[in-house]
């Protein structure tokens, strides 16, 4: 009997091991169209479940020059990725008992220049770094490289631009990312433990979770097996220090995220060796410091964890962005899988298509969440959602100006559905109710929009914080940008066409003339300005410098206020000389562009020196 059944076992097996490499093989070859199609070099690429590894390893090349494949020991540059490996380093110290997540970052870092109006009663603790509900303002540009001396301390980094850490709000109250409290953290690593954050980091964490190969440095030893990086054209992408470095310098391979992986979906656990506590790992997944989070909202950002849902699956991990590479990990503890992929170049839509067919890989249909049933509300109910929201957490306020005129959003309900739309956008998305004040969108399976009281409307799971405004001057403030350049482009134009007539002789006077020049030229400056910057600017590094792309940018924008000016001062110099309908387009476009002017003038556009922000 015993001869019968070992043999049928072992086909049993090998075909089970047989068909489980065929499944593998079409997801590289499908990933490997992908890339193809996208021109992307190579992709590095994790596949775990608690107790196996499915696949660690690599499609395409490292370097195209040498031919060089991606393998399991490749080291990408992982970006934001980083900061999950920060915040356990401080969760850590926090089971060390050396500090509290709720300690008050002035008593932690007293020498740390920053500024909060509400600090008596709201002071920015060490949880809000986490979870970016400081306040703070996204790094500057002076703060995105440190070109003059690589391993700069933390302490001396610090100190390039703290104008960044400026609470704009209570801390607590809104997510806005913030690399630079990611740089506070790992100065208080060091602070706290006695070494530089990346040795303490890789001795506590890296290392202890199998992660060999790994490295927060940018030596010449990391640069050797680290990915070279690629532009869609084929080009290299040359790689720079960052000067936040705790925000997004770790290099990190497919063989190293695997290990991680692992630890994670086994609650902390590698080789019957506990790494980190549950509790520590429950912390570091659920957001606590936002209005939301205490309002029992469980989704979010966390301490360097992101719990959100894609494709109908709930999931857990962080992304990252930095010089040439994509990078995700993700996981689903209870369905028991992590991801992880990294690509050696910037273009979109890779990374969702990879994850899509690993989802496939896994069993989609399998790891589906359970759709939350519809709450049943009334039109009544859902009409006292109504109404024009605007976004007021912007990433870098900065662009406070962009997002006012385009992010505001208008809430209305049609019967028995919500739906909301962008100001300038045709395109409606319908939510869904969950409970009496949160919604998701039709394939979510967790609610991502919420209200909350003072008529605060949250998108995103926490990414877009929307306070209702004064419909009628939200609107005038985003379609008079709109008019005043369509009306400006316009009028230069019509400059044109009049000047031809009067230089042929067809007209003999055309006092509007100087008022049309200088109030189209205006805008086309500006716009001709922008579009220079952006076709010449090709690393982020040359935003920081000052160069021929910035200030032509910085040109522009004096010149937009110079020609309105002008253009001002001969309208209300030729006005009373205007036949009734030029009187008449001359004041809107007069008015239109005094008030972008203004506008401007208040949010800082004009003189704007990148370089020095």
């Amino acid at each position: 009997m015993k001869k019968i059944l070992l043999p049928i076992l072992f086909i049993l097996i090998y075909s089970t091991s047989i068909q489980a490499q065929i499944k593998l093989d079409i997801l590289k070859d499908s990933i490997q169209k992908i890339l193809a199609d996208k021109k992307v070099k190579g992709l590095s690429l994790a596949l775990v479940q608690k107790d196996s590894i499915h696949f660690m390893g690599g499609i395409g090349f490292s370097d195209t020059t040498t031919q060089t494949p991606v393998t399991h020991e490749t080291l990408f540059r992982v970006g934001s990725v980083t900061k999950s490996f920060i915040a356990l380093g401080i969760l850590q110290l926090e089971a060390e008992g050396k500090l509290s997540v709720n300690d008050k970052l002035k008593d932690v870092l007293p020498e740390l220049e920053f500024q909060n109006q509400w600090a008596d009663k709201h002071p920015v603790r060490i949880i809000h770094l986490l979870e970016h509900t400081a306040g703070f303002d996204d790094m500057h540009f002076n703060e995105f490289y440190n070109f003059d001396k690589p391993g700069t301390p933390m302490s001396e980094i610090l100190k390039i631009n703290p104008r960044s850490r400026t609470c704009r709000w209570q801390p607590g109250l809104k997510h806005s990312y913030s690399n630079p409290g990611y740089g506070i953290l790992g100065f208080i690593i060091e602070k706290i433990s006695g070494q530089s954050y990346e040795d303490y980091v890789t001795e506590k964490i890296l290392r202890p979770c199998g992660m060999k190969n790994a490295s927060l440095k940018f030596d010449d030893a990391t640069l050797k097996r680290l990915s070279k990086a690629y532009k869609s054209d084929g080009k290299l992408v040359e790689a720079f220090e960052i000067a936040l470095r705790p925000a997004g310098m770790l290099n990190a391979s497919s063989g190293d995220m695997a290990h991680f992986m692992q630890v994670l979906l086994n609650y902390g656990t590698k080789d019957s060796i506990n790494i980190f506590s549950k509790i520590m790992l429950e912390q570091m997944e659920k957001p606590s410091s936002t209005l939301i989070a205490r309002n029992g909202y469980p989704y979010g950002y966390a301490s360097g964890c992101i719990v959100d849902s894609r494709e109908g699956v709930l999931l857990k991990g962080h992304a990252g962005g930095i010089d040439g590479f994509l990078s995700n990990y993700i996981f689903n503890r209870e369905k028991d899988f992590g991801i992880f992929y990294s690509y050696n170049n910037m273009t979109g839509g890779v990374g969702s298509k990879v994850r899509k067919l690993c989802f496939e890989y896994f069993g989609l249909e399998d790891l589906k969440e359970k759709t939350p049933e519809v709450y049943k509300m009334t039109p009544e109910q859902l009409r006292q959602f109504e109404g024009v929201y605007k976004m007021t957490n912007p990433r870098n306020q900065m662009m406070a100006f962009i997002s006012n005129i385009f992010d505001p959003v208008k809430v209305f309900a049609d019967k028995d559905t919500l739906y909301y739309s962008k100001i300038f956008s045709s395109e409606t998305t319908a939510l869904l109710p969950v409970s009496s004040h949160s919604f998701r969108k039709k394939d979510e399976t967790i609610p991502t929009h919420l209200f909350q009281k003072d008529n605060i409307f949250i998108n995103n799971t926490g990414d877009g914080f929307h306070e209702k405004q004064n419909g009628f001057l939200t609107y005038l403030t985003s379609y008079s940008f709109a008019g005043s350049f369509i009306l400006g482009v316009f009028s230069f134009i019509l400059w044109i066409i009049l000047g031809i007539f009067k230089w042929r002789g067809k007209l003999k006077s055309i006092p509007t003339l100087k008022d049309l020049f200088f109030f189209g030229l205006a805008p086309v400056t500006l716009l001709l300005g922008t579009i220079f910057f952006q076709m010449n600017i090709s690393h982020f590094a040359e935003v920081a410098q000052v160069n021929l792309p910035n200030i032509v940018f910085t040109t522009s924008t004096i010149l937009y206020a110079i020609f309105v000016m002008l253009g001002s001062y001969y309208y209300f110099k030729n006005i009373t000389k205007q036949p009734v309908l030029m009187k008449i387009f001359m004041t809107v476009l007069a008015a239109l562009s005094i008030f972008l002017l203004v506008y401007f003038i208040y949010f800082g556009v004009i003189g704007l020196r990148i370089w020095a922000y």
